[in-house]
């Protein structure tokens, strides 16, 4: 998970799931953020008074050229596992909709997913408020 103490935001790489420190408070607790807010103001973690809060939108989109270009390079660099492959067969997937639908695989193991990532931003800038990969595919 990353945190972003600049712009208050989290986002879980694992998952997906991203949004302000509120609403990360509010999951662990498993409150709402209405309470989860004023838990937070009353223990002065979250003041309004103690600096100046920009509320900014979430998972704000690069250009989707762009999101296409990243997305197309990061199939390029998985495959797709035979016990992936047999799944989808089983579920009613023709081989010709799994290679056209470019399936593919997320690599279970840690090293492999980080060197994904870092292959993808020394060739893009993924610094940005790009959050677009979603938990679609395996």
């Amino acid at each position: 998970m990353s945190l972003n103490c600049q712009t208050n935001k989290y986002c879980c790489s694992r998952c997906g799931a991203g949004g302000y420190s509120i609403g990360l408070y509010a999951k662990v607790k498993c409150i709402d953020t209405k309470k989860s807010y004023k838990e937070l103001l009353e223990r002065e973690c979250f003041s309004p008074n103690k600096s100046p809060i920009e509320i900014s939108p979430i998972n704000l989109l690069a250009d989707i050229k762009l999101r296409d270009a990243i997305y197309r390079e990061f199939l390029g660099m998985l495959k797709l596992e035979s016990n992936h492959k047999k799944y989808l067969k089983n579920m009613g997937f023709l081989e010709s909709s799994i290679e056209t639908d470019l399936y593919r695989s997320v690599p279970k193991n840690y090293i492999k997913r980080r060197l994904v990532s870092y292959s993808l931003s020394r060739k893009f800038n993924l610094a940005r408020n790009t959050w677009f990969f979603s938990r679609g595919r395996f």
